[in-house]
């Protein structure tokens, strides 16, 4: 079997001056202009879709891939979240008293099923984007926070104090 030619490292692409001309090789998350900081979750979400808010933003602004545009985004993606589990809950307390022979019972249930099919989904395909799998978050550019130099440090203490 033939084989084509083999990849050029990345460092040979900038070298050559052909990284930035392919679309797929550029780092399109390599800056962040308004960092988003950790905000606290909305009041009108469940106390549990408030706690998964809180550890999402604490994750994401330590990361700092968050920015102040991607809040409606957020937004979207925790209120999908947070009416996803409250068609659960509703969902849990019909089929305490499931009664499948009931025609009426049995349609009131799939419109359920296909509402939590769908938020879910929709929480899904926005969280992805904020990389809440291994795969997504390995495509996410993190900015690695670089080592401060003592006199850095020394100046910052210096502000503080």
């Amino acid at each position: 079997m033939a084989m084509g030619r083999p990849r050029k490292t990345e460092a040979e692409l900038k070298l050559s001056g052909t990284f930035g001309k392919v679309s797929s090789r550029k780092k399109w998350n390599t800056r962040n202009a308004t960092p988003l900081t950790e905000k606290p979750a909305p009041a009108k979400y469940l106390k549990r879709t408030q706690y998964f808010w809180n550890q999402f933003m604490i994750e994401k602004a330590a990361q700092n891939v968050l920015s102040v545009g991607d809040e409606p985004v957020l937004m979207t993606m925790f209120d999908a979240y947070d009416q996803y589990q409250r068609y659960k809950d509703q969902h849990d307390e019909l089929m305490k008293g499931a009664d499948f022979k009931d025609p009426e019972f049995v349609r009131n249930l799939n419109q359920l099923d296909i509402m939590i099919d769908r938020l879910f989904k929709q929480w899904t395909s926005l969280a992805l984007r904020f990389g809440l799998t291994p795969s997504e978050r390995s495509k996410l550019a993190v900015t690695p926070e670089k080592p401060q130099s003592a006199m850095l440090e020394l100046i910052q203490r210096a502000k503080e104090g």
